[in-house]
């Protein structure tokens, strides 16, 4: 999944919850690879979550990580958060370090040229096929779930909003789109409940052709409310819509 949202509406929570549902049903634990673990951000969240991280220094660090993770059976997910910081800490300033076809003077204090936006593309389409394989991989045993997530940005249009997705540089936002089997944002909505307004947190997987969302199976609802902590009776986290969801349509498809 790649699920991006506005900084602030939980994504780093959710991805976090992986970690429950690959220990209830692989007895594996999850990995993340927050790029930036510093204060701020989802540091805080990381930190609350307990959950097993490893932090990048760059992006020859996050390549030997990916590389090894690739035919490691110990962890049964993997989480980067995020995807929108990947690119402008570690991507970026890798892709300044390339010869310029342009010669500007601003390349100079981290500005890059039409040409460091193509090898940035490259970069990432690089680090999002190494993930992708860990889903892939050949030996069943090997194969882990995967949470990418990136914050959001829109496209206008006569001042009208034309497409939302994630934030990522020049081709990749809509690239990375394609790439995934299923496609989320998150939603703070207010509702009006017993004369008291309540406000939830929602998973949509449907676009209303603005969102840049999908769930290429099908076989999750168009809006689903998450949980605020384990205690919430009243939302669901991956492991919840996973149990409810997920496997139930794997069965109906081994059957068939």
């Amino acid at each position: 999944m790649l699920l991006w949202a506005p900084s602030g509406n939980g994504k780093t929570n959710l991805a976090g919850s992986l970690d429950r549902l690959t220990q209830k049903f692989d007895g594996k634990r999850t990995l993340f690879i927050p790029v930036e673990a510093s204060e701020g951000g989802g540091a805080a969240t990381i930190r609350e979550l307990d959950v097993p991280m490893i932090v990048p220094k760059d992006l020859s660090g996050l390549n030997k990580i990916l590389g090894t993770l690739r035919n490691d059976k110990t962890f049964g997910g993997i989480v980067l958060d995020s995807a929108t910081e990947l690119v402008k800490q570690h991507i970026k300033p890798a892709a300044l370090k390339y010869p310029p076809k342009e010669n500007f003077a601003t390349r100079g204090v981290g500005v890059p040229t039409r040409s460091d936006y193509q090898v940035i593309g490259e970069l990432t389409s690089e680090v999002f096929r190494q993930l992708m394989l860990m889903t892939t991989h050949e030996n069943p045993d090997y194969r882990k779930h995967l949470i990418v997530t990136a914050t959001d940005k829109y496209e206008e249009e006569d001042e009208k909003v034309i497409w939302r997705g994630p934030e990522l540089s020049g081709r990749m936002a809509k690239e990375a789109v394609s790439l995934f089997q299923i496609v989320g944002t998150i939603e703070v909505k207010a509702q009006v409940v017993n004369g008291k307004r309540v406000v939830g947190r929602y998973l949509v997987t449907s676009t209303d052709g603005v969102k840049a969302v999908k769930d290429r199976f099908k076989v999750f609802p168009p809006e689903i409310k998450l949980r605020k902590d384990l205690s919430d009776q009243d939302g669901m986290d991956l492991c919840d819509i996973w149990e409810k969801y997920w496997l139930p349509n794997v069965r109906k498809e081994v059957q068939s």
